[in-house]
């Protein structure tokens, strides 16, 4: 490859890896922060109620919420319950879809419009659904909704109208039903709700927030609430509630975008400049017979004006190409509508005009630093010149370093991020996930409203599921290695309140799932409602649980529901959720039959329910009809058949994603740490090329001189690597030996081969040549 070639292969590829970057983004940042909210008046909407810890999302109690009423400050209110699932079927579709439960006012509120029909449930009379856009294109087919209607849980719902295409507060919904009274009033004081309302002309939402707060002091007893949670009770801006997860890191993922963007212009200067030393004499003889000097700036401007075509087209296609694989690995919490994510068109003319401003700045730079008059006084002065002063080379200098420590941080921690993600999606060994069938349900509450109903349900599944042919052992449980992840709270050893992941289980589901009894006893038949109420835990538990061993009591705690207690009468062995890279948490397994009414009813539409069977291999379990018991015992409600393994291969999706845009962050932190290396060490061999020839003439070989550049370019890039090395070990973030060396290895040999093609043009120069030119 020629120089000059060489010189546009580097330009064009320092330009679009940073110009990539900033367009996938900025694309984000203009469609999850910039974009209105999918309704009408975002600015008049606000969520009010407690804010549980950093999460930007506020939780709303029926309770509270019928005591704070209809102040003055708002012109509307509504309320919507948590999102669980449902049993669907119409058109010839059947499945466990999203459902949401909302009241009158919630919908009008938020001031959506509809896709067809009515968005309204009436406060009484017959109810009806209202239908996510995404529901009605793949079951309905678009077609009109009038006289449409759709079983949930057994019973036939009218269609009253469908959401707009992007509609979404938080969570992906495909069915909203109205919100009704739950029997059993546990759900009174638990903040799992959504409430919204619209700010009356000259409210505020912090003010509003305050009287909200007042109300629920005054009523903290009733409400269950501790001082912490009522200190945390306020109203917040529904466009701020609803972008709050993604600002902080988009925010500074664009100022990191534009930093990287400026670095890529102080390389594209450099190389603008290497390559205008290498014209050097031609340039100073122009400038000598009297040339203007904007012939002498014609060349870099030439250069410039090639690399910032080639460098901006091949950006907007690797941003596309980014933008996909950021999408993909955004979580669902982070969007604010349902819509696609794509580049609008300011995005692309942003785009565009930062790297013509990126271009043009670099163009400037090296046209100056590489001029005509600079250049006449260095190829007719001294031999020692140099094109450029002390200052220039320790900036220069210094933001090379400054690259590759950048980069070499970065490695280091996607290498270690990637250990941890490889390891999260493969399941630990002794953790059996093949040969295990699942079906996922959801018993509805219109059938099974008691907790007696439910351990029936449960029961009489387990059994007729662990009869059918080929199944050594079955039972059903809320709670899987795989998700969702259901949790309560335990006082820890230090007296604090600690996660613990709870499942209800029937007998014969640890045999399923092939977990080991490392003591005590299994959940069995005799553990009913009326016997003491048992726990099986793990070892996990026990190290972390304050009191726990086999034969204790301990207290489950709850704010609202009150405290538990429950004799541990097993220890099974730590499992490991799929996705998770943490260590294994504690968890407690209690029969379904021993859950308070109280509990029952507050917890209900946050579990999911699973027969699990136990199959000879894998094979036995893909073609294992375990949703048959379901369809035999309660037939109005759908199972989701699937695999442990497969559950668990989706589930580690996340974990796998990760590490694979942590791997792709990686290579883009190099490649343009690489490229500005290349370009300062360019600059420097063409400033030293009457050296180098002069080495020559005095007998060096081309390997010599090679290997003293390879040397040399190695230990300039020393500093920068061992800083970089440096500022890791001192993080507070988990790092490993290995993972350090490896970056550092790998950053010092990918500098020594940037170094290559500048060594070997210099060591091909006829030194005679290069000596008459001087």
């Amino acid at each position: 490859m020629s120089p000059h070639h060489g010189f546009i292969a580097a330009g064009t590829a320092t330009l679009a890896l940073a110009t990539a970057m900033f367009f996938a983004t900025f694309t984000l940042v203009d469609a999850i922060l910039l974009a209105p909210p999918p309704f009408a008046n975002p600015a008049q909407v606000v969520l009010y109620g407690q804010m549980p810890g950093a999460a930007p999302r506020r939780g709303m109690s029926t309770a509270l919420y019928d005591m704070v009423g209809m102040p003055p400050m708002l012109l509307s209110r509504g309320l919507a319950a948590a999102t669980t699932r449902a049993s669907a079927s119409a058109q010839g579709h059947a499945a466990l879809l999203a459902v949401q439960r909302v009241d009158a006012g919630y919908l009008p509120t938020l001031g959506v419009a509809p896709a067809d029909g009515v968005l309204t449930f009436g406060e009484d009379g017959e109810d009806v659904v209202v239908l996510s856009w995404r529901l009605w294109q793949a079951w309905f087919g678009g077609e009109r909704v009038a006289g449409q209607a759709i079983m949930v849980d057994g019973r036939a719902f009218p269609v009253a109208g469908v959401l707009p295409q992007a509609f979404r507060v938080f969570d992906d919904v495909d069915i909203f039903l109205p919100l009704r009274p739950v029997a059993g009033g546990g759900q009174g004081t638990m903040a799992n709700g959504i409430a919204v309302g619209r700010l009356a002309p000259g409210a505020s939402a912090s003010a509003f927030g305050a009287v909200v707060r007042g109300i629920a002091a005054a009523h903290a007893s009733a409400l269950g609430m501790p001082a912490d949670a009522v200190a945390s009770v306020g109203a917040t801006p529904i466009e701020e509630a609803v972008r709050g997860y993604a600002a902080p890191t988009l925010w500074q993922f664009l100022r990191a975008s534009l930093l990287v963007m400026a670095t890529a212009c102080a390389n594209l200067a450099n190389l603008l400049l290497a390559q205008g030393w290498r014209r050097g004499r031609e340039t100073a003889m122009r400038t000598a017979f009297g040339a203007p000097p904007w012939r002498a700036a014609m060349p870099v401007a030439c250069d410039a004006a090639i690399v910032g075509v080639a460098g901006t087209v091949a950006a907007l296609l690797l941003g596309n190409l980014l933008l996909g694989v950021l999408r993909d690995s955004l979580p669902r919490y982070w969007l604010p509508d349902a819509g696609t994510i794509r580049a609008s068109a300011h995005v692309y003319v942003a785009t565009v005009g930062l790297a013509v401003v990126v271009t043009m700045v670099a163009a400037v730079v090296g046209a100056w630093l590489a001029g005509g008059d600079r250049l006449l006084r260095e190829h007719m002065g001294a031999a020692g010149a140099r094109p450029h002063g002390r200052v220039a080379q320790r900036v220069r200098g210094a933001m090379v370093q400054w690259q590759l420590a950048l980069a070499t941080i970065l490695a280091a921690f996607c290498a270690v991020q990637f250990v941890h993600a490889s390891g999260a999606w493969r399941p630990p060994p002794g953790m059996p996930v093949e040969g295990i069938a699942l079906a996922r349900f959801h018993p509805d509450a219109g059938h099974f409203d008691t907790v007696p109903r439910i351990a029936a349900l449960a029961n009489a599944l387990a059994r007729d599921a662990s009869q059918r042919d080929g199944a050594s052992a079955a039972g059903v449980t809320t709670q899987l290695p795989t998700g969702p992840r259901f949790v309560v709270a335990f006082p820890g050893i230090a007296g604090a309140p600690i996660e613990v992941r709870l499942a209800l289980q029937t007998p014969g589901v640890r045999a399923a799932m092939g977990l080991h009894l490392l003591a005590g006893r299994d959940i069995d038949a005799g553990d009913t409602a009326g016997s003491e109420p048992v726990a099986v835990v793990n070892e996990a538990f026990i190290a972390t649980v304050q009191g726990a061993g086999l034969g204790t009591v301990v207290e489950k705690m709850s704010r609202g529901l009150g405290s538990r207690p429950l004799r541990i009468v097993g220890i099974v062995a730590n499992d490991r959720a799929a996705g998770d890279t943490e260590a294994t948490r504690p968890a407690a397994i209690v029969p379904f039959a021993q859950l308070p009414a109280r509990e029952f009813s507050a917890y209900r539409g946050l579990l999911a329910y699973f027969i699990v069977a136990r199959l000879g291999d894998e094979a036995q379990a893909v073609g294992h009809d375990t949703g048959a018991s379901l369809r035999r015992i309660a037939p109005w409600l759908v199972a989701e058949p699937s695999t442990m393994a497969r559950a668990w291969h989706d589930a580690a999706a996340g974990a796998r994603r990760d590490a694979w845009q942590a791997l792709l962050l990686a290579a883009l932190a190099t490649g343009l740490a690489t490229l500005g290396f290349h370009s300062a060490l360019g600059v420097q061999l063409a400033a030293r090329q009457r050296d180098l020839a002069l080495a020559a003439a005095l007998g060096a070989s081309p390997w010599q001189l090679c290997t003293f550049g390879v040397l040399r370019g190695g230990a300039g890039a020393v500093p920068g690597i061992a800083a970089g090395a440096a500022l890791v070990v001192a993080s507070p973030l988990p790092w490993s030996a290995p993972a350090v060396a490896t970056a550092g290895a790998g950053m010092l040999v990918l500098c020594i081969l940037a170094a290559l093609p500048a060594l070997h043009r210099a060591a091909a120069a006829e030194p005679w040549r290069v000596v008459r030119e001087a």
